[in-house]
């Protein structure tokens, strides 16, 4: 049933509950990934449908060990420290990032500057029916924060959010997000709703069960600022992206079903940035750093001047919570009970 992604030779006791998740016995001190090919469905949230895939419990080595090629050097070697990681919740992720058409469905607008090509917009894909299935951008961790909460029930809301009015379109920066009071203090896995990944499990469902750098393998040392040909197969990003975003799942996905992991936009994850990842073992870790920054990941179609290393599973970066970058994007996700 499960595949040894840890200690060779040293079995985790798993117990299926149901056909939603399954817990963990965690008596044993082996690390696995639990084997499962992708388990996706479309849902009717929100007033649009949704593809989630269904992401298993189970244990990995968070961050990158320190010969991978790319990987951060000196006083930033902290930032992809190594060390295990257990999630004993199953959860559901989006199947790629939330597209501009399911935005204006569930919120009913899009913000102004991706109406109207050539009127101001910054965005890689404004305005024209074209851009529908490429991916909302230039949105905050707030507004990103909203976009999963309408997706849910009412009373199973996670973030208690304000500003989403008539007026927010033409003031997108009045909305404002902050964790539900019962889901507070690291409790976010708790809430039944959708709601942004924590780093972790972000991490946890791009590998998909592999160690590698990318999910498609490993990287190329002489390709960290270029043109990864392992990186190619998985994501938009750079040269190989022409500099701008693409319609979702163009690319190949990963084990559990999983586009866009790497490439196209950054994505907002719910945990606030710590700058070293520590070297302690984590159960169900969010992390609240209390300051204002928030974790990005995955790399996107303009990142900087090194393309394929943000790309890796293990690279992390941070933007402020209010921030509007125009390869700023979102994905949901949602605790299996």
């Amino acid at each position: 049933m499960a595949a040894d992604r840890g200690l060779p030779g040293v079995a985790l006791a798993l117990i299926l509950v149901g056909a939603q998740g399954c817990v963990l016995d965690w008596s044993d001190p082996g690390c696995w990934v639990p084997e499962q090919e992708a388990q996706c469905q479309a849902r009717q949230v929100g007033g649009t449908s949704v593809r989630f895939c269904r992401v298993p419990a189970g244990c990995f080595m968070m961050g990158s060990p320190e010969g991978e090629p790319c990987r951060e050097k000196g006083k930033d070697s902290g930032r992809e420290r190594q060390h295990e990681v257990r999630l004993t919740r199953s959860f559901e992720l989006s199947e790629a990032e939330i597209t501009q058409a399911q935005f204006k469905k569930v919120t009913g607008f899009q913000w102004a500057a991706h109406r109207v090509a050539g009127n101001g917009c910054k965005a890689s894909c404004c305005g024209a029916a074209s851009c529908d299935h490429n991916p909302m951008e230039q949105i905050t961790w707030h507004e990103a924060a909203a976009l999963c909460n309408m997706l849910s029930p009412e009373a199973d809301r996670c973030y208690d959010c304000t500003g989403i009015d008539a007026q927010a379109e033409a003031n997108p920066n009045k909305i404002v997000c902050a964790v539900q009071a019962p889901y507070a203090g690291g409790k976010i896995l708790d809430c039944p709703g959708y709601r942004l990944p924590t780093e972790a499990e972000w991490e946890y469902a791009y590998r998909a069960g592999t160690d590698t750098a990318y999910y498609s393998g490993a990287n190329d040392p002489q390709q960290c600022a270029g043109v990864d040909p392992a990186a190619d197969q998985i994501g938009w990003y750079g040269p190989s992206a022409v500099w701008r975003s693409n319609p979702v799942k163009g690319k190949k996905p990963n084990a559990w079903g999983l586009y866009d992991m790497a490439g196209n936009v950054n994505e907002w994850c719910h945990d606030d940035y710590a700058a070293d990842l520590g070297a302690s073992p984590e159960q169900d870790p969010v992390r609240l750093a209390g300051g204002s920054r928030k974790v990005t990941r995955g790399g996107g179609y303009y990142d900087d001047q090194l393309p394929a290393q943000h790309l890796r599973a293990a690279y992390r970066t941070s933007r402020m919570h209010h921030a509007r970058w125009h390869h700023l994007g979102v994905r949901c996700a949602r605790s299996l009970r």
